[in-house]
């Protein structure tokens, strides 16, 4: 989280980025959850997705979605399963809403 908070860039908040979620998942030890995980990064890696993210990633929206992060892994450290749910699902819809405007 630190490194992403301190990118100077889109690509370089996106690998960080793209790094606090292969740690998450790391940890929950389940192989499906991984293989998903490897299929969504091999989407972010293409050309069109990148495009996506210049176009909606800003400087105020890096600030939310660090607060988010911050958040779901505060959760997962306490062992709260409920809460880092649902800090999850406000943030992939947080993404979403801004990537895709739905």
């Amino acid at each position: 989280m630190a490194h992403a908070e301190r990118a100077q860039d889109v690509p370089e908040f996106e690998r960080w980025d793209g790094m606090l979620h292969v740690a998450i998942i790391g940890a929950a030890k389940n192989g499906l959850l991984a293989d998903v995980c490897d299929a969504i990064n091999a989407i972010r890696n293409q050309p069109e997705w990148a495009r996506l993210k210049v176009r909606s990633l800003t400087p105020a929206r890096c600030a939310v979605y660090e607060e988010q992060h911050r958040r779901i892994v505060s959760a997962l450290k306490d062992r709260d399963g409920d809460q880092a749910r649902a800090d999850l699902q406000e943030h992939l819809l947080q993404v979403r809403t801004n990537r895709l405007g739905s």
